[in-house]
């Protein structure tokens, strides 16, 4: 799966997704969708939250991507939507699930099973964006 680079991508993509077109939200979102599930399962170590977080990524930029502006770095802002709204969660429900001292932490790879749920989690994103 490609992996999108930080400033690789095309600021007029990113301005065309703002303006509406939702080819270019869809590239947008083939292009960030693996790195921003990966992120978010570094943060939460969790695949079934790592799915939510990445789901509700991509619906709060679809609604909100309008309000990206110059230097449209479309990644660089996901990436910030992801570690806030895990950082919402985190604050909502740190008395149910308080952190471990030692968390191991996960390998950047996804393994067959992970790419599954990864693939899983796009698609339902996919549907819930009528994309």
């Amino acid at each position: 799966m490609h992996m999108a680079q930080p400033g690789k991508q095309d600021p007029k993509l990113v301005q065309k997704a703002a303006q509406g077109n939702r080819k270019a939200f869809k590239a947008l979102f083939d292009l960030n969708f693996q790195a921003v599930y990966n992120f978010a399962l570094m943060l939460s170590g969790d695949p079934a939250m790592a799915e939510d977080i990445t789901q509700e990524t991509f619906i709060r930029a679809h609604k909100n991507l309008h309000r990206l502006g110059p230097p449209w770095n479309f990644q660089a802002w996901v990436f910030r939507l992801a570690r806030n709204y895990f950082i919402d969660q985190y604050r909502k429900d740190r008395d149910l699930y308080p952190l471990e001292e030692d968390v191991q932490v996960i390998s950047p790879r996804p393994g067959p099973e992970r790419e599954k749920i990864s693939q899983d989690a796009a698609d339902s994103v996919h549907s819930t964006l009528g994309m």
